[in-house]
Formats: C-alpha cells, structure tokens, sequence
C-alpha cells in the first residue's frame, strides 16, 4: 500500500484482516475528514457485509479502536451509523453513550442494544441533552419514564409527556404534575395526552389554582387571606366537577387519591352530592367507613334515615351536618322519578336540593348550624349564576345578540 493512499474497502470480496492492519496504519497520518469516511465505510462494512468469526473479530476491534480517536465526529459518525441494529456489540454502543453528551444522546435515543437498567443510570447520571433524548425514545419502557418523572429536568419532563409512545406509569404522570405542573409547558403536554387519569388533572388544576392565588396578592387585587379562600372554593368546585366527570372504572382510585392528599372532606362531599353526584358520593362513603360499595349505594337508594345515618356517621361525616345530605338524597329521588326530569340538569337539581337543606337546617334552629348555612347559601348563589349561565348561553346560541356597529369618530365628536 502506497503510503497516505487509504485502502480500498469498496471492492465486494476483501480480506478484512489485511485490510483492518491497513487502516490501522494508515489513520496514523490520514486527515481527519478521510479517518471519518473511513470509519463509516467500516461501520457500513460491518453492518451489511458477511463476515467470517475472524473477519467480524478484526472489523469490531478496528471500531473499537476508532473510539479512541481525538477527533470527536469520527465517534459521531459511528455513533449515526450503528444506533439502529441490535447487532452491533453492546460495549461499542456503551462507550458511545457515555461520551460527549450531544454524541451520546444519537445511541440513548434510538439503540436497541441499551438494557432498561441502564437507560435508567443514564437518566440519573446524564445532563439534559442526554435525558431528552432518553424520553424521546420510540417505545420507551416504564423504568426510565419513571425515572425521568422523578429526576428528569423540565425539557426532559415535557418530552417524555409528549411522547404517546412511551408507557409512563400513572404514577409516574402524577409525579411529574407534582413536581413541575406549575409549569405552562408541562402542563400543555400533560394536557394533550389522549387519556389523563383524574388526579393527575386535579394536582395540575391545583398548581394552576395556586399560581393565580399568588399573582391576585402579588397585585394586590386581594388579601391573601381572601385570595386564599376564593382559590380554596374554586378548586373545591372545580374537583367535584371533575369527580363527577370520571368514569366508575377511574372513580375508586380518585377517591383514594383525594383521601390521601386530605381533600375528601365534608364539604367537597356535600358540594358533590348538592349537585347530584350519587355516585361519587357512595364511592367516598365506602371509602371512608370501609363497607362494600354494593352496600353502600343500596342505603343510599334506599334512603332510610336512620340506616344513612349511621353510614354518614361511620364514615366520619359530622353529625350535624347530616340534614343536607339527606335534604339533598330527598330531592335525588323525587327528581329520577319525575316525568319530564332530564338526567343531567345538574343547575335544577342542584338549586332544588340547597333550598331543601337550608330549609331543613332552618327547622333545626341551632347556632351551631350557622356555618353550614352560610356554606349552603354560597352553594346556592354559584348554582343561581351558573345557571343563569347556561341559559344565557343557550340563547346566544339560538338567538345571537345584535351589537350596534362601533361608533366613529366625527359620530362621537357630533354627539359630544
């Protein structure tokens, strides 16, 4: 071989081993642009070419001396060309991975060759180049998407949330609402999932509830103890609207969500059932007192008070506040039988059901009732707005409203 000529792997029969020692040499003193079209002729050769035990032998320890090359796009070329085939020996890609991390992020993003395990020591070792490229991966497997939720950056967390191929454990989208749902992006690709489990919603409903708490005081539109309370009510209203809203296969797990993060209290369960959510309701109670579901639903339809009494006060609901769960439960059961009654009027039963617990609470005349009312009449002043609403809307729908043509300016200057 003529020196500085570099050796000719084009031809289609070639000793390797002859020419491996040739290569060898001759990168001693070839450019770095000739060493990198080489190495991927090598790679190629590799891939596609059939070789003997010796041949494949010569051909991997050329490669595996060409990761040792100080010029770093000689690794990227090599790291292009191998990432795809689960052929290539696990200690090229492995030492691929743990180079440069933009090198590094082509095999972590695409090689075959990767086990689980170490996909997962990549996310907690790697920097953001490298666990974005992780989360993108086709087909990710649920121990590095776990990962990523729990150390993942915020790029890598959006990615990952954003990739519907990858199977993210439900935990593990709870997690990431937990850690950075007080993030625009992550809340976005959260969003855009095609199924979003119902706590992963409400932690990210709260992260927003929160953000705007923060803002009102920090313009001084509020207190912080009224912001407080309004952001506290809100979300409240918005967490049974979204209890009421999940499906029976889903509902058992937010109910234990909500029991554990200490939102299913008293009030949120006396919003849900004011506006006709039976169903949540039983859910919650059996939950709470440990009875079957079956057993629970069946006092409920029932509607004897003196059996939903004790259930109420097995599952911890305070005694005093039974009045408007049952004035409520009344007006569940008078409505399903009613003729004309449209399932779903949630306005109508919900303002019906209110004025049935204050009333009762009325004919109790106690003091120490006097809080429930006052939560009864805000209760009953969202339903009326609410309602009134939805009727509006309704209207604009069949009737849309005629606004005057804006007015000019010399119509303005003549009227004044």
């Amino acid at each position: 071989m003529t020196k500085g000529r570099a050796p000719d792997l084009s031809v289609s029969a070639v000793d390797w081993v002859m020419i491996v020692d040739q290569v060898i040499v001759w990168m001693q003193s070839a450019s770095a642009a000739d060493r990198c079209r080489a190495a991927e002729l090598l790679a190629r050769s590799f891939l596609v070419s059939e070789l003997d035990d010796d041949d494949r032998e010569g051909l991997e320890a050329a490669l595996t001396v060409l990761l040792d090359d100080p010029e770093p796009e000689i690794r990227r070329v090599l790291a292009e060309t191998l990432c795809d085939s689960d052929r290539v020996p696990h200690h090229l890609i492995l030492t691929l991975a743990e180079g440069r991390s933009d090198i590094a992020a082509i095999v972590l993003n695409r090689s075959p060759v990767l086990m689980e395990a170490e996909l997962v020591d990549f996310v907690a070792s790697g920097d953001e180049i490298v666990q974005t490229a992780i989360a993108s991966r086709q087909w990710l497997s649920p121990a590095p998407a776990a990962a990523l939720a729990e150390v993942g950056t915020l790029a890598a967390a959006v990615v990952l949330a954003g990739n519907v191929t990858a199977s993210v454990p439900p935990f593990s989208l709870a997690r990431l609402a937990e850690r950075l749902g007080h993030e625009a992006a992550l809340r976005e690709a959260l969003f855009a999932r095609a199924h979003l489990p119902a706590d992963v919603r409400q932690t990210l409903m709260r992260q927003v509830a929160g953000a705007l708490a923060n803002l009102v005081v920090e313009r001084d539109w509020l207190s912080a103890d009224r912001s407080a309370e309004a952001t506290a009510e809100a979300a409240d209203k918005a967490t049974a609207i979204m209890a009421a809203s999940v499906g029976a296969e889903e509902r058992p797990a937010f109910a234990e969500f909500l029991r554990r993060t200490g939102q299913l209290t008293t009030t949120l369960l006396l919003r849900a059932v004011t506006f006709g959510d039976i169903h949540f309701l039983g859910e919650a109670l059996a939950l709470l007192s440990g009875m079957p579901r079956v057993r629970v639903e069946a006092l409920l339809a029932e509607g004897r008070e003196a059996s939903c009494r004790a259930l109420f006060l097995k599952a911890g609901i305070p005694e005093r506040t039974f009045p408007a769960f049952a004035a409520a439960l009344e007006v569940q059961r008078e409505l399903a039988a009613e003729v004309g009654f449209a399932g779903g009027d949630e306005y109508r039963f919900g303002r019906r059901a209110i004025e049935r617990a204050l009333s009762r609470c009325r004919q109790a005349g106690t003091a120490d009732l006097d809080d429930l009312m006052v939560l009864l009449r805000r209760f009953a002043t969202e339903a009326a707005r609410d309602q009134a609403r939805v009727l509006v809307s309704k209207l604009m729908r069949r009737q849309p409203l005629a606004l005057p043509p804006p007015a000019r300016g010399d119509d303005v200057a003549a009227a004044a």
